[in-house]
């Protein structure tokens, strides 16, 4: 369950010097952010910068505040290194994340401490809303007041104050001097020598490297997470406001990431996500781009797809269909070919397709004929039979080396049968033939070699 807050900050504000009474207050930073129910804030809040008056144990200087410098002054001040006033601190609030990392929300700065008479020469620091800026501490030297502290960065003087990730203490008087007591306010302030200190923030504020009595330090920066909204930034507050951290509740609200409030009496409000994410369809979830569809978009894909199938599916069916019919067509037209040409073949012996045959010479006894059953069928290669050979060369052949298989064709002037003849000279076995009966004189026959679909050079006529 996400939880809307109203989170308001401001930081102390710095010490004054002994001739410079202005005040610089600390900054504000305040925002709204939403966070998870359960999830545990963190705060610090800074404390003020001393002032150069304020707590002095020595009476010598005791006497000065109250009564005035002595006329050697500048001696007087060179020899307890003091007149100016601490640092503020910051005051940060921070939170966890789920791998232990130290995440910063809101830092208001610190207020930088006068110098002893501060001319006001000492330069601000500009208001921070960047995460991966670098928390580092305020300038700081051996023999300076202190720099303030940072978010994370590291204190090399006592002086200086530190880090919020070293503990955000503050400076310690200047050069460990406990005739003066001018240290940085908790949260990061640097303690004041001549000039003032720095104060505390998220870059903590720099210190005078020459300690020059006439410079103040500079204030801390202030910090929100680029996650915040409606964020309002001061850099300076009163004087008189004191460094305080102030959480609202706003909306129970059940958004993932952020609730954008129309209307805060009913209320009214829509759940917004970070720009690489999308809302998820409840209407209060976040999830990656990638993996979200709007319900709209999600019918419309499978719309699509499901026409796509479709029209494959159909597209599939007619082909095979189509090629099914075409094969069936070219069936018949083959088994009716081959029906008109029996038909042919064996009609009566008027229309010339009957076998005939020849008892001349013994050559073809009907006996023999009847008795073989041969059947005519049609020879799709007797067109090609080569019959370009004169009768003069043809050699007699003795019929009774024929033997008739079937019948294979007919053409205009004669009938063929296959047939097997033996004794051929130079011939192993039976010789595969074609024999042609001419119509007009049945005793001349003409013999062809038949192999493979064709016939060759053996072949002979009587």
């Amino acid at each position: 369950m996400g939880v809307l807050v109203l989170i308001s900050a401001a930081g102390g504000r710095g010490g004054t010097g002994i001739n410079a009474p202005n005040v610089s207050g600390g900054g504000y930073v305040e925002g709204k952010f939403n966070l998870t129910e359960g999830e545990k804030i963190y705060i610090v809040v800074g404390q003020p910068g001393s002032n150069a008056c304020s707590h002095q144990r020595n009476g010598e200087i005791k006497d000065v505040c109250h009564k005035g410098l002595p006329a050697n002054e500048e001696e007087f001040l060179r020899r307890h290194g003091w007149g100016g006033g601490g640092g503020g601190g910051a005051t940060f609030v921070f939170k966890y994340d789920d791998k232990d990392n130290v995440v910063p929300l809101i830092v208001a700065g610190g207020g930088g401490g006068q110098g002893y008479r501060s001319s006001g020469t000492q330069h601000k620091k500009r208001i921070l809303n960047t995460y991966n800026t670098s928390g580092s501490n305020g300038v700081t030297t051996h023999y300076s007041s202190g720099g303030g502290g940072g978010w994370n960065g590291t204190t090399l003087y006592p002086q200086a104050g530190y880090s919020l990730l070293e503990g955000a203490t503050g400076g310690l008087s200047c050069n460990g001097s406990f005739s003066v007591q001018t240290p940085g306010g908790f949260g990061g302030g640097g303690a004041a020598c001549l000039s003032g200190g720095g104060g505390g923030g998220f870059t903590g504020g720099d210190a005078s490297t020459d300690d020059d009595p006439h410079k103040s330090g500079q204030d801390g920066s202030n910090y929100f997470h680029p996650m915040i909204k409606d964020e309002n930034v001061i850099s300076h507050l009163s004087a008189r406001t004191e460094a305080f951290v102030e959480i609202n509740f706003l909306l129970n609200c059940p958004c993932d990431y952020w609730c954008n409030i129309s209307d805060w009496e009913k209320p009214v409000f829509a759940c917004l996500c970070p720009a690489e994410q999308v809302l998820s369809p409840d209407g209060f979830h976040c999830e990656d781009m990638h993996v979200t569809l709007q319900p709209a978009m999600m019918e419309e894909v499978f719309d699509m797809r499901y026409i796509i199938a479709i029209g494959v599916s159909v597209t599939v069916l007619f082909l095979i269909l189509a090629a099914v019919l075409i094969c069936r067509v070219n069936q018949q037209k083959k088994k009716q070919n081959a029906k008109l040409v029996r038909m042919e073949l064996n009609s009566t012996p008027t229309r010339g397709y009957a076998i005939r045959t020849s008892t001349a010479n013994g050559l073809l006894p009907s006996s023999f004929l009847h008795s073989t059953g041969i059947m005519a069928e049609y020879n799709p290669n007797y067109e090609f039979v080569v019959a370009n050979c004169p009768e003069q060369r043809l050699n007699e052949i003795n019929a009774n080396n024929l033997r008739l298989v079937r019948a294979l064709g007919n053409g205009a002037f004669g009938e063929v049968y296959k047939g097997f003849l033996s004794g051929v000279p130079d011939v192993h076995g039976e010789l595969p033939v074609a024999v042609k009966v001419n119509k007009i004189n049945r005793e001349q026959v003409c013999l062809s070699s038949f192999f493979k679909g064709h016939f060759d050079s053996h072949n002979g006529c009587w």
